[in-house]
This record gives C-alpha cells, sequence and structure tokens, in this order.
C-alpha cells in the first residue's frame, strides 16, 4: 500500500506499531521513525559514516572527525566522547549515529521534505525492546563508546542500541530526536525482525508537506529551529529511561544472551506454522554465535557459566 495522506500514514503507523507488538509480545517496545528520501536498499537506515567508509578503518576516521570540531569549536574540549559525536551529527551527520525521531510525523516530514517526484519516499518504523534503550548520560553508554573509538571496538558487533532525547542542543528538541548507534567496526544492519516500512507516494508529498505545517505546525523553520526563532519550550518525555550496571565485558555479553533470546522467541512465533526445521536452525545460529562471543572475550573459568546461563533461559523458554 502506497500512503498518500497524512491520515492514511497515521492508520498505517498503528497497524505497523501493532505488528511489531505482537512479533515481540513479552517486551515492551519504544518506538522510533527514521524517513528517508527513498529506498536505498542495501544502504536504508545506515549512518553517513558506515556508508562512505565501510571497507575502511572506521574509528581512526572519527577520530580524526572530532579533531576537527573542537577545532573548528563546534565542540567543547572538555565534552565526553558521545557528546562529541552527537555534535557531530547535529552539526554535519558524520558519525556512526542514525538520527531517528520519536514523533512519527517529524518522521513522516524527513521523508518527504525534499519534494523529490522521481522516488517514493520511506518511513521505517523501529520497535526497540527497552532493554537496548540508553539515556544520553548513561555512563554504561560513554564507557563502552570510548572503547568503540579507542580502537578497542565493541564486545558484540551487532548489539546495536537506542539512545533517548538529549537536550543538549535545539534540533535534537524540536525534532522530538534520538539516535541508534551502530558499534561495529563494519555496518551491522538491524535486523527486520525491528522494523516495519511505509511507502509514500511520490506524487502527494509536496500536499503532505503542506498539510504537515497546516495541521501540525511541523515545517522547516520548526524542525530546523537555528534558521528562525525558537517559538516555545518543547518539553520531551524521558521517563522511559533503563538505568544499567557499569560497563563490562560480562554486561555486553549479557545484553547480547537477552537479545538472542528475545529474537528466538520472536523467530518461534512467526515460524509455528511451518515444520519447525527452520526454528531448530535458528537456534543452532544464535547457540553457535553465542559461543564463538564467549571464545573470544569470556575466560575459560567463566565460560561454562554463561553456556549453562544460555541453556537456562532456552529450558524457560521451552526452547529444549
Amino acid at each position: 500500500m502506497t500512503i498518500k495522506t497524512i491520515e492514511d500514514y497515521i492508520r498505517e503507523v498503528y497497524s505497523c506499531m501493532k505488528k511489531l507488538k505482537e512479533r515481540f509480545p513479552h517486551e515492551e517496545l519504544i518506538f522510533g521513525y527514521r524517513g528517508e528520501a527513498k529506498d536505498y536498499e542495501k544502504t536504508k537506515m545506515m549512518p553517513t559514516l558506515f556508508r562512505d567508509n565501510n571497507a575502511k578503518d572506521i574509528s581512526s576516521i572519527e577520530n580524526r572527525v572530532l579533531e576537527s570540531i573542537i577545532d573548528n569549536g563546534i565542540s567543547e574540549q572538555n565534552n565526553n566522547l558521545l557528546d562529541k559525536t552527537i555534535d557531530i551529527q547535529h552539526y554535519i551527520a558524520y558519525s556512526r549515529l542514525l538520527d531517528i525521531s520519536f514523533n512519527s510525523l517529524v518522521g513522516l516530514y524527513f521523508s518527504v521534505e525534499n519534494e523529490n517526484k522521481e522516488f517514493d519516499s520511506y518511513v521505517y518504523i523501529i520497535g526497540i525492546p527497552k532493554k537496548y534503550v540508553f539515556s544520553p548520560s548513561s555512563q554504561y553508554l560513554k564507557s563502552n563508546f570510548e572503547d568503540i573509538l579507542s580502537g578497542k571496538g565493541n564486545i558484540v558487533e551487532d548489539n546495536f542500541k537506542l539512545i533517548l532525547s538529549s537536550k543538549k542542543n535545539e534540533r535534537i528538541i524540536a525534532q522530538d530526536g534520538g539516535f541508534i548507534l551502530f558499534p561495529g567496526s563494519r555496518f551491522h544492519p538491524i535486523p527486520n525482525l525491528y522494523y516495519e516500512e511505509i511507502t509514500i507516494c511520490k506524487h502527494r508529498k509536496k500536499d503532505i508537506i503542506k498539510n504537515l505545517n497546516v495541521l501540525f505546525n511541523i515545517n522547516q523553520s520548526k524542525i530546523y529551529p537555528e534558521k528562525s526563532y525558537r517559538k516555545g519550550k518543547i518539553d520531551i518525555d524521558v521517563n522511559n529511561r533503563l538505568l544499567h550496571t557499569n560497563y563490562s565485558i560480562e554486561t555486553e555479553v549479557d545484553l547480547f544472551g537477552y537479545r538472542l533470546i528475545s529474537e528466538l522467541k520472536c523467530y518461534k512465533k512467526c515460524t509455528k506454522e511451518d515444520s519447525g526445521l527452520k526454528f531448530e536452525r535458528y537456534k543452532r545460529v544464535y547457540r553457535s554465535e553465542f559461543k564463538n562471543i564467549l571464545i573470544k572475550y569470556i575466560k575459560d573459568k567463566d565460560k561454562k557459566k554463561y553456556e549453562e546461563k544460555l541453556n537456562q533461559y532456552l529450558i524457560q523458554e521451552k526452547f529444549i
């Protein structure tokens, strides 16, 4: 279905949210929205840093960009690395962070703002379990980020994380903005379990932009407040913050184990009409990936403890 009006879009957003909730019935989901001007295929929902440099040494490029923004007065020397990277994303959109909005209509605006009639545009509705949601002031996230940029890397390369809104600059506030952090040395796309997409008709972009302004006061000057006078304080609800323990190898592996079980629940539900062979294949792949993580990062004396913990989860969920 190709969307032609805001009314149809809102109905489709509800439908997508319902599908995601049904897919993860045991999870509390936080929803984010990413608008893109066309179907970018293999590079959809990919941060610019990876799009330009996916085969290169990402951390060394990031550090050069960090030096540049400090030299140019865009960020303060004493800011932590995560805050500096948010500044990079804000001013030049060149980081491992992917911009999203927690407002579905802002996501729609970003998909149609260029009014290009050559391509349909897309809005991705992303449902992230609360376990992967972090405050921008989280010490866990800051420590994790320092390891990534120092070249140590992330323990689990595809442990993507959702970063809640920051009140540190006007644009993020106006856009109800947040970020998805991709921690790997190369790009690992978000599994399609976590999102649905809506197609916006290329011939109706101009009408949608007009109605977003008339009905919701969503327009260029509102979305990009540095280009105009700010019209009022915007309050963002961040009560859904999740408190994490201190960053460590163990907690990162635990997070991956939690994600593994969550995704297996989803796959079990999605493949219940099959013979069961497909689900068994998923289970073998996940257990193998988990063991590879243990081999690489966990001391020999602790490996058995983690394998037993995984088995307990699998038994608890009746996967074995």
